[in-house]
């Protein structure tokens, strides 16, 4: 297949990056303010609601790309392999994830038992071989668990989306209109018997649904697309500080109300806007895909986002064993800043060691 007909948004890296830092403050945070009150506390409170729309950006940019590709191999290969989509998926997630699941079950554990730590109550490892932990298991002791356990929110995704591309391939919009009317009333539920959401596969129906709605109007060249092209810098400008005021404050100010389950639908159409705009637009006020650091802090997301929940624990684990003073804000700075370089490290040499030669074996599933 020529270069030229290959699918490749390098654009979107650099939005991963900026969609990782939400969550990386607040798996932080949530360490160093565990068992206390008080501001600190509070500043986590909102990290976490604006730490939500990145999960919800993860989710519509994986369907939109997911798709973009389904539909290239239907135009280009007449088909679609649903075995190799599947082994392209388990490529990608396989090296961090049972690195995580090695550190949680097994590294754990034994470091617990030789420092002589806090008593420590783990999951039962069996619904992590089902694909269902986020199911079987309400709590978490440690957050990082519920990081491991949102991987097998994608896992779930993967599994049903490649059958959708398969047999739905025609009724693509239909079932991106119908998953965004699913996911709103899957939050409904939830906020009506004062659950969350955020391990529930099913609650980012709305953002998935936007993104194969997105793939299929970028791959149809609807005119809805040519106009947001065009759109002038000053108009785009209002949009970007529109979007960025309701990505900071939808979740915080709809807490617990019924209206927080249309924020991922406004959010998502906004994400929406930021692709086609960061890929298409001719007027762009910011080119994000120029910041060579946000660009590769998105290529080694995928890591960084697990592995920075174990360092960040490690780094807590380290501190408390010194005496630190936790309301100290140079201990807080000196975390933070361990907590990040560390998790930097870590993603790296993963990329480097295992993702990568397997993103090369990868290709070999995948044509165009």
């Amino acid at each position: 297949m020529p270069r030229n007909k290959r699918l490749h948004f390098k654009d979107l890296n650099a939005l991963r990056g900026l969609a990782f830092f939400p969550v990386f403050i607040f798996c932080t945070l949530y360490y160093i303010s565990a068992g206390q009150n008080g501001m600190l506390k509070e500043i986590n409170f909102f990290v976490e609601k604006i730490a939500q729309n990145s999960l919800d950006f993860f989710f519509l940019l994986s369907a939109f790309l997911l798709t973009s590709h389904a539909l290239r191999e239907y135009k280009y290969l007449e088909g679609f392999s649903l075995k190799n989509f599947y082994i392209r998926r388990l490529f990608r997630i396989a090296p961090v994830l049972i690195l995580a699941l090695i550190f949680t079950f097994i590294f754990h554990p034994w470091m617990n038992d030789k420092l002589a730590l806090h008593e420590i109550s783990l999951p039962s490892a069996a619904p992590f071989l089902y694909m269902l932990p986020n199911y079987f298991s309400s709590s978490f002791q440690f957050l990082f668990i519920a990081i491991i356990a949102s991987i097998y929110l994608f896992l779930q995704f993967y599994f049903v989306w490649g059958i959708v591309l398969k047999y739905l391939r025609d009724f693509i919009p239909h079932v991106g209109i119908a998953l965004v009317v699913f996911g709103i009333v899957v939050r409904m539920v939830h906020i009506y018997k004062g659950t969350s959401h955020v391990l529930d596969t099913m609650a980012y129906a709305t953002p998935i649904g936007v993104g194969a709605f997105l793939a299929y109007a970028v791959r149809a060249d609807l005119k809805i697309i040519q106009r947001l092209k065009e759109i002038p810098k000053n108009i785009n400008t209002v949009i970007y500080i529109v979007g960025t005021i309701l990505i900071i404050g939808g979740y915080i100010l709809t807490s617990k109300h019924f209206s927080s389950a249309f924020i991922p639908l406004f959010t998502s159409v906004f994400f929406g806007y930021v692709i086609v705009e960061q890929t298409f637009g001719k007027n762009s006020f910011v080119q994000l895909k120029n910041q060579k650091v946000l660009t590769h802090l998105g290529r080694v997301s995928f890591g960084l986002i697990v592995y920075q929940s174990l360092i960040a624990f490690l780094v807590m684990i380290a501190f408390e064993s010194l005496e630190g003073d936790l309301n100290s804000p140079y201990a807080l700075l000196l975390i933070l800043l361990s907590s990040f370089i560390g998790a930097i490290v870590a993603a790296n040499i993963s990329y480097k060691i295992l993702e990568k030669p397997l993103l090369r074996i990868r290709r070999e599933f995948k044509k165009i």
